[in-house]
């Protein structure tokens, strides 16, 4: 399920951004984001102070797209002259802003098809469920860095956008991980104060064989 939201900058009472993402129990994490914005959105949030507003929710993908053009059709986009928005396309995207364009996905695809790399599998975008020949074509698409990204994937962390196809996981979310992180905390102070410290141990033992 998706949902679509607004960005309304508070000086002003103006809305200035129109979104979309994929609903992870209504924890609205593309909303509340500021990663992965364009230059544009950044230097308008420098500042000032803004507040999110979910404007729709749980309905399919297609929906979300559909009420993302309406409404950037209806606010209008600064970069052309017809209205108070940010964003840089006319919605109906997909994510991020990033217009998917079938020629590039096109020349992204007749690359890696010459690809001598024979370790290379094809991955799948978590929130658009767009289709890739390799993980860098993936990566180069989102304007991703591709070491950290690979990093993310092969860990299965939550900072992974993509999922080798055949091997979806899923990403781990914030109390899960704060939770893995308190257990780790508690074993290391069981083992810093429950046990003798290595260095005094050895020092026992030497100072026993003198003797």
């Amino acid at each position: 399920m998706a949902y679509v939201y607004k960005h309304t900058r508070l000086d002003k009472n103006e809305v200035f951004y129109i979104g979309i993402g994929s609903d992870n129990k209504n924890k609205f994490t593309r909303a509340y984001s500021k990663k992965r914005r364009s230059k544009f959105w950044k230097d308008l949030t420098k500042n000032i102070d803004y507040e999110v507003e979910i404007l729709y929710n749980n309905i399919t993908w297609e929906e979300a797209c559909q009420k993302e053009k309406e409404l950037i059709l209806q606010y209008g986009r600064k970069d052309l002259d017809t209205g108070t928005l940010c964003n840089l396309t006319n919605g109906g995207d997909g994510v991020n802003g990033y217009t998917h364009d079938q020629n590039r996905l096109n020349k992204l695809s007749k690359n890696s098809k010459g690809s001598s790399n024979p370790r290379a599998k094809s991955c799948i975008h978590f929130d658009t469920s767009m289709k890739f020949n390799c993980l860098k074509d993936g990566c180069e698409y989102f304007n991703l860095k591709y070491k950290s990204q690979a990093s993310s994937v092969r860990r299965r962390q939550s900072t992974a956008q993509f999922y080798f196809e055949n091997e979806y996981f899923k990403r781990p979310t914030k109390e899960e991980i704060g939770k893995k992180l308190g257990a780790l905390r508690i074993g290391e102070k069981n083992h810093r104060f429950g046990k003798i410290p290595w260095n005094k141990k050895t020092q026992d033992e030497k100072t026993t064989t003198i003797k």
